[in-house]
C-alpha cells in the first residue's frame, strides 16, 4: 500500500507527465498490488483548490470526486480516532497545515510510503516517502 499525496492524486489523473518516473511507478505498482490510498482529507482539500480556483477539471468537482470514488484499486481511509490524534502530535518538527498533517499521519498510521512532491514532507524524517 502506498499514500498518495493531494497534488499527486490530481496529477496522476489529469496530468501524469507533472509526475516523476519513480512516482509513477510506484502508483502503478500500488494499484496492481494493495492499491493506492488516499487519505479523506484529500477529498475536502481537491474540493476547496477547486472553489479557489486554483484547480480546474473537465467536469465539476462534485462529479471528478464521484467518478473517483469508481476508480478500482483507489482505498480511501477515513480519519479514524488514531489519526486524529496523531496528526495532532506528530513526532518531531512539522508545520501546521492541517491536510498535511492528516495526510502524513495516515500515512504513519498504515505504515505506508507517501507519493509527494512536497518538499516539507519530504523533508520530514519521520515519514518515508516517495518522489
Amino acid at each position: 500500500m502506498i499514500l498518495l499525496d493531494t497534488h499527486i492524486l490530481v496529477w496522476y489523473l489529469d496530468d501524469p507527465e507533472k509526475l516523476s518516473q519513480k512516482s509513477r511507478e510506484a502508483i502503478d505498482t500500488g494499484l496492481r498490488g494493495e492499491g493506492a490510498g488516499i487519505a479523506d482529507i484529500t477529498l475536502w482539500e481537491i474540493a476547496m483548490l477547486v472553489d479557489k480556483g486554483r484547480l480546474t477539471f473537465d467536469r465539476d468537482v462534485e462529479q471528478w470526486l464521484a467518478d473517483l470514488s469508481e476508480l478500482p484499486n483507489f482505498k480511501k481511509f477515513r480519519i479514524s480516532p488514531p489519526i486524529a490524534a496523531l496528526s495532532a502530535h506528530l513526532p518531531g518538527t512539522f508545520h501546521g497545515d492541517p491536510a498535511d498533517r492528516l495526510i502524513v499521519a495516515t500515512a504513519l498510521n498504515l505504515s505506508a510510503p507517501l507519493v509527494t512532491r512536497d518538499s516539507q514532507i519530504r523533508d520530514y524524517t519521520h515519514v518515508e516517502t516517495i518522489w
